[in-house]
């Protein structure tokens, strides 16, 4: 049985609680706060007495969402003065203890300005995004898949990264070389209570891939933060860097965060409709077709970094064109057909990775899905092929289009997209924007090798 929050924070083996958040670059950052120390403090107190300090005692400057992923040094563009402190508020519902570090305790964070949520905290967003689903009397729940590379220290003689293995998607040779890491990664998310769908072995040397199971977007956007962090915090064991960074080997696959979605009305999932158009719900297509009509402008919160359109390429299974097909990995929104029902259960969207902040990426996928629905907007046909096999006339038939193929054309789309703009929030997307303009600029005309070295423990 989980134990509540209040018997770990009374626990005298709890040293430190570490609350956590994840910035506009998409970096997992946490401050922590001594329990010990606490509890001497507050001797005799009850566990509420500690959640209400534990509620006071951290703060950031504003100023934190206003840093790049390059350096923490502010975007002057992003005009967030180190003027004023930001609460960090623990979600008490998400502590945990991390298995992996015995002692030590975290908690995901709203971040609050005057006891109310600051306009720029991601959690937020993504709660406005389920109220708005809500609305329609609609719920949007997501899976979704891990993909991470394992490195050794140090560089071959070609001066590329050390893979732990360099063998083919699912081999069982890969499996059994890192066994053991992967076995303590699935116990450290299993013992924090993450479940965990499936594992296999990617294409790339040293990759993996772990799927999370389904569960409402915010739950599944903090599961995906602590995943990242137990992966690599539990690699470092093993004196190996587990790294999702999306394009790290130049001529091999590069590492995605496919999210699964589906809707649910009343505890039952609506994704599916057996007299349907391709067995779809009327709210699922127009779902999809929000995605797709929105999708240029996605990449921004979903690849927003500049080695993100090294992974997004025609022909890679990365979703490089605003197509959807039935079972069709290449299509940017994928269909999985469900042998054991009426119709599908879920549909995957490929055009996204870990450089991505969850929260915002998310709450951006609910929004354009959302607009499709309140629009009404009628999804065309699926594409059986590979879309970048199609001729130029089918594809103009069919509303195929490569997407964007730089962060700065993505951006530029999603500034021209006023639904996504007006769902973050005019302070939030502007300050989003900033940041990740402000990283196009560091990394205009830089190579891979530039990129690796800085980035590669970064995500």
């Amino acid at each position: 049985m989980r134990r509540t929050p209040d018997d770990l924070l009374q626990d005298e083996q709890a040293r430190y609680l570490h609350v956590v958040w994840c910035d506009n670059a998409g970096v997992i950052r946490a401050k922590a706060t001594h329990l010990p120390s606490l509890r001497d403090e507050e001797s005799g107190a009850p566990a509420a007495r500690l959640r209400e300090r534990l509620g006071r005692c951290l703060t950031v400057t504003q100023t934190i969402q206003g840093l790049p992923v390059t350096a923490d040094v502010p975007v002057a563009e992003a005009r967030l003065e180190p003027t004023r402190e930001i609460r960090l508020v623990p979600d008490w519902e998400t502590l945990r203890e991390l298995p992996w570090a015995p002692g030590h305790l975290r908690a995901m964070a709203n971040l609050e300005l005057d006891g109310e949520p600051w306009v720029h905290c991601p959690r937020a967003f993504v709660r406005r995004m389920e109220a708005a689903a809500a609305k329609l009397d609609l719920a949007v729940r997501a899976g979704a898949e891990l993909e991470f590379v394992l490195l050794r220290p140090g560089v071959g003689s070609d001066g590329e990264p050390l893979a732990t293995d360099a063998t083919l998607y699912a081999a069982m040779a890969a499996f059994s070389k890192s066994r053991e890491v992967i076995d303590a990664i699935s116990e450290g998310l299993y013992g924090q209570g993450i479940a965990l769908e499936n594992y296999n072995p990617e294409s790339a040397s040293g990759q993996h891939e772990l799927s999370l199971r389904h569960r409402p977007l915010l739950e599944t956007a903090d599961q995906i933060v602590a995943a990242r962090e137990t992966i690599r915090a539990v690699a470092r064991h093993f004196d190996l860097v587990a790294s999702f960074l999306p394009k790290i080997f130049p001529d091999q696959a590069g590492s995605g965060c496919h999210v699964h979605l589906s809707l649910h009305r009343d505890a039952e999932n609506v994704t599916g409709d057996a007299g349907g158009a391709w067995k779809l719900s009327a709210e699922a297509r127009a779902f999809i077709a929000g995605l797709l009509e929105h999708l240029p402008a996605l990449l921004a919160a979903t690849t927003p970094s500049p080695n993100s359109y090294r992974r997004l390429q025609p022909s890679t299974w990365s979703g490089a064109f605003t197509a959807w097909g039935i079972d069709n990995k290449e299509a940017a929104i994928r269909v999985l057909q469900n042998p054991f029902g009426d119709g599908p259960t879920h549909f995957e969207l490929k055009s996204m990775d870990l450089a991505a902040n969850p929260y915002v990426a998310l709450g951006c996928v609910a929004a354009a899905g959302l607009d499709g629905i309140t629009r009404g907007l009628e999804l065309g046909p699926p594409v059986h092929r590979n879309p970048a096999a199609l001729p130029a006339v089918e594809r103009q038939t069919l509303n195929v289009r490569r997407l964007p193929e730089t962060l700065s054309a993505a951006l530029a789309a999603f500034r021209d997209d006023a639904v996504l703009r007006e769902a973050m929030g005019d302070e939030m997307s502007r300050v989003y924007t900033a940041v990740r303009e402000a990283e196009v600029r560091t990394f205009a005309d830089r190579d891979l090798d530039f990129e690796r070295r800085l980035l590669l423990e970064r995500y």
